[in-house]
C-alpha cells in the first residue's frame, strides 16, 4: 500500500509485493499531479560503479511508468531515493507518453543500464524540464546519470540544474536522434 502524509503531501511506497514502482500511467490518461514528495521505501546506497545494489523486481521507472499516450505533468515534486534493474531509475516514459517536469527534483536515484533519472523511449512524445534539477542519479553501467532519450521524441529543458549524475557514458544526458533543446542550463560536476 502506499501512505499519505496529508502534512507534506508525501508519498511513501511501502508495499514490497508491487515490486515497480509507485505510479503507473497509461491508455491516454492526462494527470496533473503537484507538491508530492515521491520516494522508495527502500533507499539506494550511494551511487558508483561499484557499489552499487538494486533492489530486485524493479526493471524500470522506480516512482513513475508513464505509457501509452499518457499524458503527465508534474509541479513542485520531489522524486528521490528510487534504484531500477533496468532503465529510468525515477521515471521511465514509454512510447507515445510524454511528460512535463515544472520546479521539481529528481534526487539520488539509480537504473542499472541507462538513464539513472529519467528514461525515455524511443518515439515518446515531448518530454519538458523547466526551472528543475537532477542531482546525483546515475546508471553505473549503462548511458546517462540523470537523462537518456533515444529515438524521435522532443526532449526542451529550459533554466535546470544538472549535478553530479554519474555513468559508463555521458554523465548528464544522452539525446540521441529525435529534436533538443537546452537553453539557459547549468552542468557541473557530472562524470561518465
Amino acid at each position: 500500500t502506499d501512505s499519505t502524509n496529508k502534512s507534506t503531501n508525501s508519498i511513501t511506497n511501502t508495499d514490497t509485493n508491487i515490486g515497480e514502482r509507485l505510479f503507473l500511467f497509461t491508455n491516454n490518461s492526462q494527470v496533473h499531479l503537484g507538491n508530492l514528495f515521491l520516494q522508495s521505501e527502500s533507499l539506494p546506497t550511494t551511487a558508483n560503479a561499484t557499489t552499487t545494489t538494486f533492489q530486485s523486481g524493479r526493471k524500470r521507472g522506480g516512482l513513475l511508468y508513464i505509457d501509452q499516450s499518457a499524458q503527465v505533468y508534474l509541479t513542485n515534486t520531489t522524486l528521490q531515493h528510487s534504484q531500477v534493474e533496468g532503465d529510468g531509475g525515477a521515471i521511465y516514459v514509454s512510447t507515445g507518453a510524454s511528460v512535463s517536469l515544472h520546479a521539481c527534483t529528481v534526487f539520488n536515484c539509480s537504473a542499472n543500464n541507462n538513464g539513472g533519472g529519467i528514461f525515455v523511449a524511443e518515439d515518446s512524445g515531448n518530454i519538458s524540464l523547466l526551472s528543475s534539477s537532477l542531482i546525483q542519479n546515475s546508471a553505473p553501467n549503462g548511458t546517462a546519470g540523470a537523462l537518456y532519450r533515444s529515438g524521435n521524441s522532443r526532449v526542451q529543458i529550459t533554466n535546470s540544474f544538472f549535478l553530479k549524475n554519474l555513468a559508463s557514458e555521458s554523465g548528464a544526458l544522452y539525446l540521441a536522434n529525435g529534436s533538443s533543446s537546452v537553453e539557459n542550463t547549468t552542468f557541473q560536476s557530472n562524470f561518465g
